[in-house]
């Protein structure tokens, strides 16, 4: 787990963008955000772009304020939305932080007519898992410990899996020397026994006792 794609509206939420930028840094990992990437190109090599950068990012982090951004010709949908919906599709993990909506904010933050925006927060809502803020250092601080609890748990996910697939060689490896020819007599008479023992430990431990 290495790069953090971070997708947000631009003008209103450039503060807070760079303090999310902090929060990624701070934990080891590395910050990946639209405007870095070359401009004066055109739509469809925008779209590419956005979708190159997001499947080879490993977490995606959404922070929703209240304007629902610049709308990309053709689908009446904002760029933050559509770089949602494809990291939806290619089921990465998304991080979600959203603007408080019970204090104050600059009314040059809030959209004039908020459908779009209250209509996408909603989607969000009922999707997923959310954390909220209402100032960039908060968010900074809630950005760095919802990574580094993800980081935690996939690094125990692998581990888990690691010891799994060690147990599945290790069954293999007792079928192979069982049914092995009869040169390997001996290591197949030492695991039978190794086998056996376990079975009688097993069943002793339960109060369970062969006479």
């Amino acid at each position: 787990m290495k790069r953090v794609f971070i997708s947000s509206t631009l003008a209103d939420l450039e503060e807070y963008r760079v303090h999310a930028i902090e929060a990624v840094t701070q934990v080891g990992l590395e910050p990946i955000l639209f405007e870095t990437m070359q401009p004066g190109l055109s739509q469809k090599d925008v779209s590419e772009i956005i979708e190159n950068e997001l499947n080879q990012s490993d977490i995606i982090i959404l922070i929703i304020g209240h304007m629902y951004g610049s709308i990309v010709p053709k689908t009446g949908k904002s760029f933050v939305e559509i770089e949602y919906e494809k990291a939806k599709k290619m089921n990465k993990p998304i991080l979600v932080f959203l603007a408080r909506d019970d204090v104050p904010w600059p009314p040059e933050s809030i959209d004039i007519d908020r459908t779009q925006v209250r209509e996408f927060r909603d989607r969000i809502i009922r999707s997923f898992m959310f954390r909220k803020f209402s100032t960039p250092e908060e968010l900074s601080t809630k950005i760095a410990e919802s990574l580094i609890r993800l980081k935690e748990r996939i690094q125990g996910d692998e581990i888990a899996i690691a010891k799994s697939e060690s147990k599945i060689k290790n069954v293999k490896i007792v079928r192979l020397l069982l049914s092995s020819p009869g040169d390997l007599f001996e290591e197949r008479e030492a695991v039978s026994k190794v086998i056996f023992r376990y079975n009688q430990d097993f069943l002793e431990r339960r109060g369970l006792f062969i006479l």
